[in-house]
C-alpha cells in the first residue's frame, strides 16, 4: 500500500483501501449491583486495508489461546482512541494505538490486536 512520491516521502494508496471496517467506542452503563455494562456504540464505517501482521500463542488465565496482530490503514480520523475497537468480517480488533502518517492528517494507521481464546 505504500508507495514513495517524487518529494521522497511515503503515500499511501487509496485503491488499497478495498474492505469495509465499523469503528466502534465502548458506552458504559451502571447496573443495579453496583458495576456496570459495556456495549458497543458504531462511530463510523469507512474503508480501510487491513493487514495481517503477526501471531503468537499464549497462555493465559490456564488457557492456550492466540493473539494475531493487524495494521488497519484508512484516511485521517481525529476520533480514533485505544479504547475502541474496529470490526472486520465480524472480528473484533481492539485498537493499541493509532499513528497519523506524516503528521499531515492525510492517512492513519492504526496496530490492532484480535484475541481468539
Amino acid at each position: 500500500m505504500r508507495s514513495v512520491s517524487r518529494t521522497g516521502r511515503t503515500a499511501l494508496r487509496v485503491g488499497a483501501l478495498r474492505h469495509r471496517v465499523t469503528v466502534e467506542e465502548p458506552e458504559r452503563a451502571a447496573d443495579d449491583g453496583g458495576g456496570g455494562d459495556v456495549t458497543w456504540a458504531t462511530v463510523a464505517n469507512v474503508w480501510a486495508e487491513v493487514v495481517p501482521k503477526s501471531g503468537r500463542e499464549v497462555f493465559e488465565s490456564d488457557q492456550l489461546g492466540g493473539r494475531i496482530t493487524h495494521e488497519v490503514r484508512m484516511r485521517w480520523r481525529a476520533d480514533i482512541a485505544p479504547d475502541m475497537r474496529i470490526i472486520h468480517r465480524g472480528r473484533p480488533f481492539n485498537v493499541r494505538y493509532a499513528v497519523n502518517v506524516s503528521g499531515r492528517d492525510e492517512w492513519l494507521i492504526c496496530e490492532c490486536e484480535e484475541a481468539s481464546l
